[in-house]
């Protein structure tokens, strides 16, 4: 007989596991990397200048920025050699 584990009945647990299976479902990916010390103190300035609530909206806000921006796109995606 197979035991399934058991289900929390933590209210906030069970939140970020919906929360997680619907971005899942719209394409989102989670990934652990990670940064340089001068990365974080940018992200942080850029969270707080934005008022965002984490470093991984912050992320998200920059680079969906630079798929929107010509010239950050001519910067960061064009290949120059």
């Amino acid at each position: 007989m197979v035991m399934a584990a058991p289900e929390s009945t933590n209210p906030k647990a069970a939140f970020a596991r919906r929360t997680a299976e619907s971005r899942r479902g719209e394409g989102w990916i989670r990934n652990s990397f990670w940064l340089a010390p001068v990365s974080i103190t940018v992200l942080d300035s850029v969270r707080d200048r934005m008022g965002l609530t984490s470093r991984e909206a912050t992320l998200n806000a920059i680079l969906a920025r630079i798929d929107d921006d010509m010239f950050l796109q001519q910067e960061f995606l064009a290949v120059t050699k």
